[in-house]
């Protein structure tokens, strides 16, 4: 500032010396003055030139603070891109940058491009704009199509109403030149679907969305999926359309997606086959049953506990079944499939939930239900003094008939 204020004052002197400089100078050297004069106008060129030049190097760009102007910003705008005082929107390119008095109407600075590494991606916090609606706590998702032009030219975004605050659009792995002053830039991981798995997203903007495999325009109904029926099941579960704000019903499949994780939080589900085991839990008892010599039988009783394995999900299920308690050790297969997963994620939150909340409640009630219940069962027909009954051909006669299950039946 002192050294542009210094500039400021040489060429106001210089300018002044070009028709002051005759009057003082004395007589016998009067043929000298053209000569003075054309000084003080080669000085006051020298140092108008020296102030209104820039050179910016291929990796910077020029940033430009007017300190001369005709009005200040007005309204809460921090950035001015119609001849304001104070930060402008327009930047400097590369290479060699000449105008009338730059450096003297302008504070002039220097700063580095933007590079985004593969692999991660740029969140963006736009400094000034449009202010949200006050539905939004997100900038409504920019247009491909106009994206690389709106973030790297300051003037068209807030011309064309860029939003102020958090933006959807994000950056993806290159390099951008941006206005310093307009937008803050903050890195994230890129988000990647292994095999086996499927994405749901939880959206926190209701805006068009262009993942890859999944694209949408900004839905225009956002009316949640009420309910889903699975084995006979009905859940009531709040399912929107892909853009809406809540939990998508449609999944995104295994790949590598550039997704900005503050608008759109994403729940990783497992769609493989899982086997789950029950098992352990129980007391073991074994008799042994030694014949003496003299013909006497001697009864002995063992007791074993059977941990739990670290494995399984949960121990054995026990079935009283005529005054006996019978443990079941079982193995389920469970599957989530790509379809069903938003409903899971929705409904209970992840296959952990299910396996603690729904599915290992309802194995051990139907296991209960089927071992301690009844049995439909073939039996053969006898007369009253225990003999077989046949039928016309000779065979023997049976029926099917439902009576409570027995230890033996296990």
């Amino acid at each position: 500032m002192a050294n542009l204020l210094f500039n400021l004052i040489l060429i106001v002197a210089s300018i002044a010396g070009i028709f002051i400089s005759p009057r003082y100078i004395p007589e016998k050297y009067k043929k000298f003055t053209k000569l003075a004069q054309t000084g003080f106008g080669v000085l006051a060129f020298l140092v108008v030139a020296s102030t209104s030049f820039i050179y910016v190097d291929e990796k910077e760009t020029g940033h430009l603070v007017k300190i001369y102007g005709t009005q200040g910003l007005q309204g809460g705008k921090i950035i001015a891109f119609s001849g304001e005082k104070g930060p402008q929107a327009r930047i400097l390119p590369p290479g060699f940058n000449f105008e009338f008095l730059l450096n003297v109407i302008n504070d002039v600075s220097k700063k580095g491009i933007i590079g985004i590494p593969e692999g991660k991606y740029g969140y963006l916090v736009a400094l000034d704009g449009t202010p949200f609606r006050p539905d939004q706590t997100y900038a409504d998702a920019i247009d491909p199509q106009q994206f690389i032009q709106m973030v790297n030219n300051a003037e068209i975004f807030l011309g064309k109403g860029g939003q102020k605050g958090p933006q959807t659009s994000i950056l993806t792995p290159g390099i951008y030149r941006l206005n310093h002053f307009l937008w803050q830039v903050s890195f994230g991981e890129a988000t990647d679907i292994p095999k086996g798995f499927v994405g749901v997203i939880k959206s926190n903007v209701h805006s068009r969305v262009d993942f890859g495999n999944l694209k949408s325009e900004k839905p225009s109904d956002c009316s949640a999926t009420q309910k889903r029926t699975i084995a006979g099941e009905e859940l009531a579960v709040p399912l929107v359309p892909v853009g809406c704000i809540g939990i998508w019903g449609t999944a995104l499949l295994p790949g590598k997606y550039y997704i900005n994780q503050k608008a759109y939080h994403l729940n990783l589900v497992d769609t493989r086959v899982q086997t789950w085991e029950y098992k352990g839990g129980y007391p073991k008892r074994t008799i042994d049953l030694n014949v003496k010599q003299d013909g006497h039988i001697e009864q002995k009783e063992f007791t074993q506990d059977i941990e739990i394995p670290k494995e399984s999900v949960g121990p054995a299920v026990t079935i009283t079944v005529e005054g006996w308690n019978v443990p079941q050790e079982l193995r389920v297969l469970v599957q989530v499939t790509p379809t069903n997963a938003p409903m899971v994620v929705a409904s209970v939150g992840g296959l952990d939930k299910i396996e603690k909340k729904i599915l290992t409640p309802a194995i051990r009630s139907v296991v209960r239900n089927v071992g301690g219940g009844a049995l439909n069962i073939k039996e053969f027909i006898r007369d009253k003094d225990g003999n077989l009954q046949n039928d016309e051909d000779g065979n023997a006669m049976s029926r099917v008939v439902n009576r409570p299950t027995r230890v033996m039946d296990l």
